[in-house]
């Protein structure tokens, strides 16, 4: 089995002057959607595909449009190491993502991003009121309406990364 951490680790040491740090909330259960495993494809609907393609990130294979996008000075992390368990509910994601905070912290002060921009709003929300950086957020891309907004998590991803980058 991959160690994402591995992956991880070795991506980061390639990351150099981070303009922008995304910060997601956990790891797919699905590990061929894992982001920095340079050998899976990119999947449709993973986020991998829609940063990529938000940020119009060659991708012609997962190892170049990983290049591509570490050159540009962009790094992602998540909020904690492992996959939330299905049908996580809020309190469990608070909790998971407050006991990971050191290690956020770390990461954040590591590689120094000029901007943070935190990928779904309940993690932005956890995150806003624990960290002493400043965050901007985007919706997390899903084909659902988002309450209280007339667009998809996708529609809104899109719309909100443009203005945001």
């Amino acid at each position: 089995m991959k160690s994402r951490l591995k992956y991880y680790n070795r991506w980061k040491k390639k990351a150099k002057n981070v303009k922008v740090l995304f910060i997601a909330e956990s790891p797919p259960k699905d590990k061929s959607k894992y982001f920095y495993f340079e050998d899976t494809e990119i999947k449709g609907s993973s986020l991998s595909a829609h940063l990529f393609r938000a940020l119009k990130i060659d991708k012609k294979d997962k190892e170049t449009a990983l290049e591509d996008f570490i050159s540009k000075k962009y790094f992602l992390m998540d909020a904690i190491d492992d996959p939330i368990f299905e049908n996580g509910k809020l309190k469990s994601k608070k909790k998971q993502i407050s006991n990971n905070l050191e290690h956020i912290n770390k990461e954040i002060d590591k590689l120094r991003p000029k901007k943070i921009i935190v990928i779904g709003k309940c993690v932005y929300d956890i995150l806003s009121k624990q960290l002493d950086v400043k965050l901007d957020f985007v919706y997390f891309p899903t084909h659902w309406k988002i309450k209280g907004k007339e667009k998809t998590g996708t529609e809104l991803f899109y719309e909100e990364l443009k203005e945001k980058i």
